[in-house]
């Protein structure tokens, strides 16, 4: 998954340059109203534009524009490290904690994955989708008990759809619990007929629940369907011939 993209964070903006900007148009005008006064303003708006002390926010301003730059130049581990530095002056930027995640994850970092997750929903940035993907985190990183305890505490509406329901029947048969997978997948489109990636998942998935709890013919009946779109899915292959046998 590539990294989240996000406009300049508003804990990030200038907070200061609308009052810079002002300047100048009161300064033309005094111009044409009494010169001498324009210049003096004129002259005081580029002082205060370019003499003015540096905050922690033009420092970290400047750093995630660095980081934007490294993005576009593919180079993630640059990025990675000017976003790192940017937390280092403001720590409460809850979406920069999101692209530090996203860059983690895509190395396979996932210890500093969950911790950018955690970062960023102790700033507040808690939505489902989010939680989705710390529990993803988490379950890759062989913590499925917790994310399962995450994705089972999400809204009723997020619980609702298909990625959710995948992973967390995929979590359950990762603590070798079938009935649950089987019964967290009976709540998915089990009558859909279009085969994108998560249907592909969802059939998968309930091969390997039905085969688990012995029945054989539906196992075999999810499973065909996999394989009909793509032969080399998983192992898919290897599981239906597993229930094939006499």
């Amino acid at each position: 998954m590539t990294a989240h993209h996000f406009d300049l964070p508003p804990e990030l903006k200038d907070k200061r340059s609308s009052a810079g900007c002002l300047l100048i148009p009161i300064s033309l005008i005094a111009l044409l109203i009494f010169w001498p006064v324009g210049v003096v303003l004129l002259a005081s708006d580029i002082i205060w534009t370019f003499a003015r002390p540096k905050t922690p926010e033009d420092q970290a301003r400047k750093l995630y524009f660095d980081g934007q730059r490294a993005l576009e130049r593919n180079d993630h581990a640059g990025a990675l490290e000017a976003f790192q530095k940017v937390l280092e002056v403001k720590p409460e930027v809850p979406v920069l904690w999101l692209k530090i995640a996203d860059l983690e994850r895509e190395q396979g970092n996932f210890s500093d994955t969950e911790q950018a997750y955690e970062k960023a929903m102790e700033h507040g940035k808690n939505d489902p989708e989010v939680q989705f993907h710390y529990a993803l985190t988490l379950i890759n990183d062989k913590k499925p008990e917790k994310g399962i305890e995450i994705l089972q505490g999400l809204p009723a509406e997020a619980k609702q759809e298909l990625p959710v329901i995948n992973l967390l029947a995929a979590a359950f048969m990762e603590t070798s619990r079938p009935q649950a997978a089987l019964d967290v997948l009976q709540q998915g489109p089990t009558r859909k007929r279009t085969m994108d990636d998560q249907m592909m998942v969802f059939h998968y998935l309930l091969g390997a629940v039905f085969k688990d709890l012995g029945d054989k013919k539906k196992a075999a009946a999810h499973l065909n369907k996999v394989i009909a779109v793509n032969e080399g899915y998983l192992d898919a292959k290897e599981l239906l011939e597993q229930v094939s046998t006499p």
